[in-house]
């Protein structure tokens, strides 16, 4: 449970990145990703979210 929060807490942090930058590309160059990795990240936050 406790790696799956850890986790969580990643990829909550990853699409503030990309909130604050309002693009996908360039929060993805920041954090050394490329774009399509970011995107399913961020979908799989709203599939838990309930989105």
């Amino acid at each position: 449970m406790k790696r799956f929060l850890q986790e969580l807490i990643r990829r909550q942090l990853r699409a503030g990145t990309v909130h604050r930058d309002r693009s996908v590309t360039a929060a993805a160059k920041k954090m050394h990703l490329r774009q399509p990795a970011v995107t399913l990240q961020i979908r799989n936050l709203q599939t838990l979210a309930g989105r």
